[in-house]
């Protein structure tokens, strides 16, 4: 036992393993670790820790990415009684030596991939992930003293120096087992693990639950700002910790979802490091139906939460409480002179108790300042102001530096913040003091809008002016596009001070695209505007918190690993603009060096070798300009775009069991295609004039690239361009992406102006390895046969009672076109359409079972998140018609059976057609009809535009298909087939039906 209150953590943990050992321990990725499985590698670790020479007071240090590597090594050094030390493998590795330096361990643990890092470090070392499995029978465990140190957490100093905060024993078992108790943790909940293992706040993520018998969740920290991401995450956990910044915007995000039915489970969310305003707090209650939210507050001197508050749903009060002492925590709120204040007043907050630190190591004098003996007990100073009500719950109300004087009075900045915040416009803001050339301090505020306006501004500075007295409005307000963070997710505001007071300038022009966006993220990340891409970052401003926030901005845009250190290696835009493409063409060549196609590229390269011998298959996109298009200025930026999109530049060839993709070098701007077609042609039937219709190209699918571009006078007077792309490289949703990036790429040429494109966040070569893992592991083989054998239930129902009987004399195809109106489209879902068809083929054929071919995309290129590659997916859709049903009845179970559908929607189609042999020998999917929403939304900058020019919707030519076409003009509803018995009229007919569905639907 460590005391009477507590028993060891290791001790505490590992008992699962006896009383249930099958439950779930640990939980990461598609992995999970029961209480078994953990005990025997813990017991392995340890031992190879005993062997290394580790015992009690010697350091262990730890350096891991997120997985059930940390919480095995963890307890493994408990297990022998020595000191965790975490460190961030984020950190360059000139910080990581200077603490390696200071604790000087016995041994490092770390992941295999760390290997070149780890052999600079002169630190034997685990690589804890190639450990042996074998079993180990004997339990390695040390006694240790309740006083001997256990951790040991290193947060920034003001000197420069980091401070090693040493925690004990003791300390650290009441650290997780009373917050745990206090939060209500139990051994039926599952909590998340999203905090840096370098931060002290991160012990109570990975064992709170794990100290009940519950179960930890632990989360990839690179993909928690992917918010779609997160939810996911969340509404698989009953307690669920976020920081607050990250936590705002998911509540935000979570508000906006169609369907939040998923996020009922969830009983406990919980924040702490800032605060958080009602409104909040009122949406977390919102979003979280049935979740307790609690507000906690801590610091790395007592290894985590020392005080927790609970929020009532139906409490009014505006003030934002940390609550009580948590377990044994004492509190005392003093006064400067250190005599204790009254209730209501605010005073400066000491912790005391058998959970404060032991020191900062090697620091005696700043421990002796920091940690004062008042009364006779010992106490950490907290440097934060709070008061506490009558209830005997505190209200933190801000650090003890963050009152200043202005004209001489003394000004609380939360106060100003609460008042900001409080404007309905306003979607978060924060003031800052800074003081001017002349030493004098003033206020400047900068807040981000929910929407723009022109007098966002003098709207709050009335506001302000309204509720506060004139000295306490800031002297400057600047509106921005989002307010910078910490990598632990607070409000930068050392960075906010070094901002200017004035609104965000546009990045100086260059003419190389990737020079542009790196200033574009110099003066995003550090709010400096580079003029020549000789600037350096840190002599016109950065610093090395904004060189932080630079690195892991360039690491997840561009998909790569920038460490803080590769900053300041090259500190100015050139450096850094051949540092990107040198580790861009590094993660090439290990990444993307050859590839399996995905079995949608599999099924086209057969069908265009088979069946389309002298045409490739492929995706348009039409942009019209009145002044024309240069060929030269479209061959470069057709070359900017094959170096941007790896997909663009694959080389395709069959190799055995699988479809082989090659990464080629880009191509030289000579080698890009840019045909020009004789002759004024029109975009609509015009007597004497030819029609403009989709170009034929037969790309070499073993050279490339795989996009061409050719261009035609119109009778308009404009230059229609068409960009053709190889379905292999692109979907038709990607195909508008690379259009748009095109277009912005050549309009920036033409105009010798800046280049700034959305950043790619992964590529399609990740798709490609990700679906491959699928493929491998056999996830899909049970939902692929289980879909088979539905299809088959309802072939012979399709093979003999097909809705339409093809024509064999005639191979004209038929299709016909209803505009819907505006009022219809706006209302209208894809899913609505689907059910409108199904209910017309009801109505025209009697038939009330069908079964549908949707096309969907497995991932959505968006502004934020751009996606090119190709992502279709062929998924079957099975939906029945009740006669009895109204259209709103039938609507709801369409929607139904069509999210029924869904949940495989990445399970392969060619996959289903093999695991049967009557389909594998019918070679194609049994459907009565394909279901296809195409989207010609495109945005272009100003002088171009987007038009759609009609084209046949490629099928196996057996069934009808329905083209749901959205576009700027407006939207319709294409039908088409094979040339059948009175098909014209037959189309029509149902087209007429489906609008008058969807009209009733949506009255």
């Amino acid at each position: 036992m460590i005391s009477n209150e507590h028993p060891r953590l290791d001790d505490v943990i590992l008992h699962y393993a006896e009383t249930s050992p099958d439950k779930t321990a640990i939980r990461f990725q598609d992995r999970a670790v029961s209480y078994a499985e953990l005990n025997q590698r813990v017991k392995a670790l340890s031992l190879y820790l005993y062997a290394a020479g580790v015992k009690p007071g010697k350091f262990v240090a730890v350096m891991l990415d997120p997985s059930e590597d940390i919480l095995v090594s963890m307890l493994a050094i408990f297990r022998v009684g020595a000191i965790y030390a975490p460190l961030d493998p984020e950190h360059p590795d000139v910080q990581i030596k200077e603490r390696l330096d200071t604790i000087m361990p016995t041994v490092l643990i770390t992941q295999s991939h760390y290997q070149n890092r780890a052999s600079d470090f002169s630190v034997a070392t685990i690589y804890v992930d190639g450990m042996s499995a074998t079993e180990v029978h004997e339990t390695t465990r040390l006694d240790c003293k309740p006083d001997d140190p256990a951790c040991i957490f290193f947060t920034s100093g003001s000197t420069g120096k980091a401070k090693g905060v040493l925690g004990n024993y003791r300390s650290l078992s009441a650290s997780i087992i009373e917050p745990s108790s206090a939060l209500g943790i139990s051994s039926a909940d599952t909590v998340d693990s999203i905090a840096r293992y370098a931060w002290s706040i991160s012990m109570l993520e990975l064992m709170s639950a794990l100290v009940q018998g519950g179960t930890t969740l632990i989360l990839e920290r690179q993909k928690a700002l992917d918010l779609n991401w997160l939810a996911q995450q969340a509404s698989q956990c009953t307690a669920f910790h976020c920081p607050p910044a990250l936590l705002k915007n998911l509540s935000e995000h979570i508000e906006q979802m169609t369907d939040q039915s998923g996020f009922s489970n969830v009983q406990l969310v919980w924040y702490g490091g800032d605060v958080f305003s009602r409104q909040s707090i009122d949406r977390l209650h919102r979003v979280f139906p049935n979740a307790r939210v609690a507000t906690a507050y801590g610091t790395t001197e007592i290894f985590g939460l020392s005080h927790c508050y609970f929020y009532h749903r139906t409490q009014a009060d505006e003030k934002v409480l940390i609550g009580k002492p948590v377990g044994a925590m004492e509190q005392l709120l003093l006064k400067p002179d250190r005599t204790p204040v009254k209730t209501g007043e605010p005073g400066e907050l000491y912790l005391g108790g058998s959970r404060i630190a032991m020191e900062y190591y090697q620091q005696p004098e700043l421990t002796q300042e920091k940690f004062p003996v008042i009364d006779g007990r010992r106490y950490f100073y907290t440097g934060d102001f709070a008061s506490m009500d009558e209830s005997g719950n505190l209200q933190y109300l801000q650090r003890t530096d963050s009152q200043v004087k202005i004209r001489g009075i003394r000004v609380d900045l939360g106060e100003i913040d609460y008042h900001l915040n409080a404007h309905a416009r306003v979607k978060e803001a924060v003031v800052i003091a800074k003081e001017d050339d002349h030493g004098n301090k003033a206020l400047h505020g900068f807040v981000v809008f929910h929407s723009p306006d022109a007098d966002n501004l003098k709207t709050i500075r009335e506001h302000l002016l309204a509720v506060l007295p004139d000295y306490m409005v800031p002297t400057s307000l600047t509106e921005l596009e989002h307010l910078p963070y910490t990598e632990n997710f607070k409000i930068d505001r050392k960075a906010l001070a070094g901002h200017q007071a004035e609104p965000l300038s546009k990045p100086q022009s260059f003419n190389d695209p990737l020079t542009s966006q790196l200033a574009f993220y110099w003066q995003q990340t550090a709010h400096i505007s580079p003029t020549s891409d000789q600037d350096h970052f840190f002599e016109i401003g950065g610093n090395s918190m904004s060189a932080i926030v630079l690195a892991s901005t360039l690491s997840r845009d561009f998909n790569i690993s920038v460490e803080v250190a590769d900053i300041y290696r090259a500190p100015t835009l050139a450096g850094q603009s051949h540092l990107i493409n040198e580790l861009n063409q590094a993660a090439t060549n290990t990444i993307t060096t050859e590839l399996h196609g995905c079995l949608a590229q599999v099924g086209l390269f057969f069908r265009e070798l088979l069946e389309h011998r002298d045409a490739s298959i492929t995706c348009t996109r039409y942009i019209t300009r009145a002044a024309g298009f240069d060929d030269n200025l479209l061959k470069k930026a057709l070359a900017m775009l094959i170096e941007r999109h790896h997909t663009l530049r694959t080389s395709v060839t069959p190799a055995t069991g699988h479809l082989k993709l090659t990464l080629m070098d880009p191509p030289d701007e000579s080698e890009m295609i840019v045909n020009r077609i004789p002759g004024t042609w029109s975009l609509q039937d015009q007597p004497g004039i030819p029609t403009v219709a989709k170009q034929i190209f037969k790309f070499n699918l073993r050279k490339g690239p795989l996009i061409a571009a050719s261009c035609c006078q119109l009778d308009s007077d404009e230059e229609l361009l068409q960009l053709t792309v190889h379905h292999i490289a692109a979907d038709d949703n990607s195909t508008g992406r690379l259009a748009e990036d095109l277009i912005r790429i050549y309009d920036a040429l033409l105009h010798n102006r800046a280049m700034v494109l959305p950043p790619l966040r992964s590529g399609y070569d990740d798709y490609l390895a990700e679906q491959q893992k699928r493929l491998d592991s056999g996830q899909y083989n049970e939902p692929a046969s289980d879909i088979a054998k539905k299809l088959l239930q309802q072939l012979d129902d399709i093979e003999t009672n097909p809705l339409i009987r093809i024509d064999p004399h005639s191979g004209t195809p038929l299709f016909d076109i209803v505009s819907l109106n505006s009022g219809v489209a706006g209302k209208c879902s894809f899913t609505d359409v689907v059910a409108a068809m199904s209910w017309a083929f009801y109505q025209q054929f009697g038939r009330n079972r069908f079964v549908f071919c949707a096309h969907v995309a497995l991932r959505r290129d968006t502004e934020d998140n751009p996606q090119v590659g190709m992502f279709v997916n062929l998924l079957p859709v099975f939906l029945s018609v009740h006669p009895e049903h109204n259209e709103q009845q039938h609507a709801e179970q369409t929607r139904h059976e069509f999210e029924q559908a869904m949940g495989n929607s990445d399970v392969p189609y060619e996959l289903i057609l093999r695991s049967q042999e009557r389909l594998r020998r019918l070679g194609r999917y049994p459907f009565d009809g394909f279901v296809n929403e195409l989207r010609f939304e495109d945005e272009y900058p100003s002088g171009y535009d987007g038009v759609v020019v009609q084209r046949a919707f490629a099928t196996d030519g057996h069934e009808i298909s329905l083209s749901l076409i959205r576009s700027p003009d407006g939207d319709a509803i294409k039908l088409e087939s094979p040339a059948f018995d009175d098909g014209q009229n037959i189309l029509h007919q149902l087209n007429l039906l489906i609008s008058h569905y969807l009209t009733r639907l949506t009255d």
